[in-house]
């Protein structure tokens, strides 16, 4: 009985937080939504959590079209899962704007490496396990998921015209997702996406000691209309082989963030691309192993040359852009 109610006590919490209660700015108008990859059926409608969806690809069907009925806050709360790595059709593609203003957490576990985990298999080797096409996602929020991703590219979440996207308290390419993902999240296309808001996250590259699965970069954010404020603040990054963070960015924020890097060769930290600009840094602090005095974790390639790079760290030093 005494872990009976402890454990309906932290759901009660949980579940109070992410619907407005604690400081959470709205209540829930539209939909809540359940899925449960081992419990669930897609037939059944999912606003029972006794008779749960079984992806979470499913219930995006069934989420309202923002586009006609306007902003309905719909929730999709996924239960306890393993991965849903079994069908293609299981990782679900957001598209044509249509879906907006939405939800997406998991609550099975406070702890996402151990809760729900997305990954992908030989059905889908390329796309990412969530797909926000053409402006979807707009003033979404993606929480308490672990990401897998593509055998051979892709990655967790993949944004295309995305505005005022909300991801934190995620796990992406953790030893646990399996699979080869190169990105966590990352620009599909050329399409600019603004305004996202990327906190509280951990990202587990291949390059530290097997504790993760990214084969490339963290965050990786680039267009031919860069994106414009974007906020990155307090992530974790471990072991990504290139840099952590990159992109050509637009009045982008990256604030307090950590670094591992495994060795001088293990990549960088932060790399602002070519058309950076307006950009402000500060507060993220790098370590690197066996690191040379030659060696810096953070590099500006902007050719306009003014972005603002406050007080950040290379081991217990402080340290200027490349």
């Amino acid at each position: 009985m005494p872990q009976q109610l402890k454990v309906t006590r932290k759901l009660d919490v949980r579940g109070a937080r992410l619907l407005g209660v604690g400081g959470y700015p709205y209540l829930s108008g539209g939909k809540v939504l359940f899925v449960d990859y081992l419990r669930g059926a897609d037939g059944y409608e999912g606003t029972n959590p006794d008779y749960p969806k079984k992806t979470i690809a499913n219930a995006f069907l069934s989420i309202t079209d923002s586009l006609t009925t306007g902003w309905q806050n719909d929730y999709i709360f996924v239960l306890a899962s393993k991965d849903q790595d079994d069908a293609a059709t299981i990782y679900p593609t957001v598209a044509l704007g249509a879906e907006a203003h939405w939800h997406l957490i998991g609550i099975s576990n406070a702890n996402p490496t151990f809760g729900v985990v997305l990954g992908m298999d030989s059905d889908n080797t390329t796309a990412g396990c969530i797909t926000l096409n053409n402006g979807a996602g707009v003033e979404s929020e993606i929480a308490g998921i672990s990401f897998g991703g593509g055998e051979t590219g892709g990655g967790g979440i993949s944004v295309s015209q995305t505005h005022g996207l909300w991801v934190h308290d995620c796990y992406f390419g953790h030893s646990f997702c399996g699979d080869t993902p190169d990105y966590g999240i990352y620009s599909a296309d050329q399409t600019n996406s603004e305004n996202m808001l990327i906190e509280d996250n951990w990202f587990w590259g291949s390059g530290d000691s097997g504790q993760g699965k990214l084969a490339i970069n963290g965050i990786y954010l680039y267009g031919a209309t860069p994106p414009k404020n974007v906020i990155i603040r307090r992530n974790f990054f471990g072991g990504t082989p290139s840099a952590a963070i990159i992109g050509a960015l637009l009045g982008a924020v990256i604030l307090d963030n950590d670094f591992h890097l495994g060795a001088d060769t293990a990549g960088l930290a932060i790399t602002l691309q070519s058309g950076s600009a307006g950009c402000y840094i500060r507060g993220n602090h790098a370590t690197i192993e066996e690191s040379s005095s030659s060696t810096n974790g953070y590099l500006d390639q902007s050719t306009t040359n003014n972005n603002a790079w406050g007080l950040n760290y290379v081991n217990d030093a402080a340290a200027q852009p490349a």
